[in-house]
């Protein structure tokens, strides 16, 4: 029986970054949907959650238009209680936020509701380790 692919959602506000996060994950065989902010994946996130099982994995760029990666992880954890979809933050260095941001930030890495943070820049064999660590053997 073959197996289902993992689902990796990338929110990622820089078009050229966010389409090499896609090659990166569909050439390790995962099935990758891509948002160009907060706002658009919170939407493909709750799509998911009502027409295939939801979201495997999300990757969200800390600092996008629309909707941050901050509130966007909040705002997933908040309204999907249940999910246990794992959420890394991928930034490139320390993020201009607001005090009340920053302290969000903060609270959702130390109580775990978002499980790590990844630096840019990174090598595809860290984000596949990363998604390894949830789903041994998937690649």
């Amino acid at each position: 029986m073959e197996s289902k692919p993992i689902k990796v959602l990338v929110a990622e506000d820089k078009d050229y970054l966010r389409r090499t996060l896609g090659r990166i994950f569909s050439d390790a065989r995962y099935a990758v949907k891509l948002a160009a902010d907060g706002a658009e994946a919170l939407t493909m996130f709750q799509g998911a959650q009502q027409t295939n099982g939801g979201i495997d994995i999300l990757f969200t760029d800390v600092e996008m238009p629309n909707m941050n990666g901050v509130v966007l992880a909040e705002t997933i954890r908040r309204e999907h209680p249940k999910s246990t979809c794992p959420i890394y933050f991928v930034t490139g260095g320390i993020p201009s936020l607001s005090r009340a941001e920053a302290a969000l930030y903060n609270q959702l890495l130390a109580d775990g509701r978002v499980q790590g943070v990844i630096a840019k820049p990174f090598l595809p064999k860290e984000l596949w380790s990363t998604v390894d660590k949830h789903y041994p053997q998937s690649l």
